[in-house]
């Protein structure tokens, strides 16, 4: 199955939580009606006054996952962008722990992307890429980050080539599941501007009953995703759209 976030129609596609770890600094995430600084209009921009920024689609803990999102970089040091930015995988944003595939820009690291994860007291993993070595160096503009994670083992993507020396494994992991969304560290505000956020997982067990696979079979033309029933306080499925096969798609109940 597979739920995502492109703001095509100028709204939210999900119900996004932000913020919920102790830094709690003026959080809020919107999408930008006309450009977003120049960048694009129906993008997903997510600021935070706080150090750290955790965002993350409500209720989907998941286990073992691929997620991607295209993330506006900025290839030097920009006020309004944070120092760090990218993917959150397995967050568990109440307590501070998550993993984390960011795009450095700070001064004593420009243009670095990094994988780690942080346990709440201390690093895991710590694998960096280095421009113009494992990578073509980043200009500013669009790219695509991509984790493929299975149990303890992470597969990295940059602009949909594997990363040198991936999978990556954590020796001592810390999180069996988590929250998949976007992430950003800064001295102060920065935001993090994102587009066509997908997560895929096979396996749908780890959700929340209401969120669990609705199937429709009636012809390939249709997909489904599980809403509430107008008036009657139940879960029903709607379908809709052309894709060509069955996929589960999931919104949040409100």
């Amino acid at each position: 199955y597979e739920f995502s976030d492109s703001a095509k129609a100028g709204a939210l596609d999900q119900d996004w939580v932000f913020n919920k770890w102790a830094e709690d600094g003026g959080s809020s995430i919107s999408v930008a009606d006309s450009t977003a600084g120049s960048i694009a209009s129906h993008v997903i921009v997510y600021e935070d006054s706080g150090y750290t920024g955790l965002a993350h689609v409500r209720e989907l803990a998941l286990s073992n996952y691929t997620i991607s999102a295209d993330i506006y970089l900025v290839g030097e040091t920009d006020p309004d962008f944070p120092l760090y930015t990218g993917i959150g995988i397995r967050m568990a944003n109440d307590e501070g722990k998550y993993y984390r595939l960011i795009f450095r820009n700070s001064s004593t690291d420009m243009g670095q992307v990094k994988l780690q994860g942080y346990d709440g007291a201390s690093w895991h993993i710590s694998k960096a890429w280095n421009p113009d070595v494992d990578f073509p160096a980043l200009a500013t503009g669009w790219h695509n980050f991509k984790v493929k994670v299975e149990g303890a083992t992470f597969w990295c993507y940059l602009d949909g080539v594997l990363l040198p020396d991936s999978p990556q494994v954590d020796a001592e992991p810390f999180l069996e599941l988590g929250y998949a969304g976007v992430y950003k560290y800064n001295t102060g505000y920065g935001k993090v501007v994102f587009d066509n956020f997908l997560v895929q997982s096979p396996d749908d067990s780890s959700l929340p009953a209401s969120r669990r696979r609705t199937r429709a079979r009636a012809n390939r033309s249709t997909y489904c995703h599980a809403g509430w029933a107008p008036g009657t306080g139940r879960m029903s499925p709607h379908c809709t759209g052309s894709v060509g096969s069955d996929i589960g798609l999931y919104r949040a109940s409100t």
